[in-house]
């Protein structure tokens, strides 16, 4: 009884784990689409023509690396914003919300700007292979300015590169114990048949 107790309380603990690991590497992968910037409001975002990619990396649970790679605006960029362990948890309906997070500092421009940077867990969704994230990004100057940057994209289809292989069936292919193919069976020796020893 205690052994299957045992075994019992394994498996839940692995299905467990195994479950965690499965959201964050669902989303992980690279997403490719616009980005919004307003120094104004949230209701000022506008997206512009350049596209940007948002790399999500599963840390082994269900936490995620969000990666917005060569951020920038008004034609200058400044850098990654880089967010590590942001939780994600599936919701009934199949999208995947982010979890709290705080705000992590980044230092742009050889250290001439100076920001802070998290993402807006009220507000960002990954529905199927499609990211809208609000990157809540405050810029330390004298006063503290807020930066409204919103990321909408699409996951990146991830192909092998391994198409669908046809194989030709040979009736009784026989080889010899050195892989090479024979044309007959031997009449007397070990040989191979259709992946099986045979001994005459």
């Amino acid at each position: 009884m205690k052994k299957f107790l045992l075994a019992l309380v394994a498996v839940l603990l692995m299905a467990g784990t195994t479950n965690a690991q499965t959201v964050a590497n669902e989303v992980a992968g690279n997403y490719t689409g616009k980005l919004a910037i307003s120094l104004t409001s949230k209701e000022d975002l506008q997206f512009g023509e350049e596209t940007y990619n948002v790399v999500l990396t599963a840390d082994g649970n269900n936490t995620v690396t969000f990666a917005l790679n060569n951020f920038g605006f008004a034609g200058s960029n400044l850098g990654d914003i880089v967010l590590p362990n942001i939780p994600v948890q599936k919701q009934t309906n199949g999208s995947i919300l982010f979890g709290e997070n705080s705000a992590k500092t980044f230092s742009f421009l050889d250290g001439a700007i100076v920001a802070t940077a998290k993402i807006n867990e009220t507000s960002s969704v990954i529905k199927g292979d499609s990211l809208i994230a609000d990157v809540d990004v405050v810029w330390k100057a004298e006063e503290d300015r807020p930066i409204y940057v919103q990321f909408k994209g699409k996951k990146e289809s991830t192909s092998t590169g391994i198409q669908q292989t046809a194989t030709k069936n040979v009736a009784n292919a026989i080889y010899d114990l050195q892989g090479r193919r024979l044309h007959q069976a031997p009449n007397k020796g070990l040989f191979i048949m259709n992946g099986k020893k045979v001994i005459r």
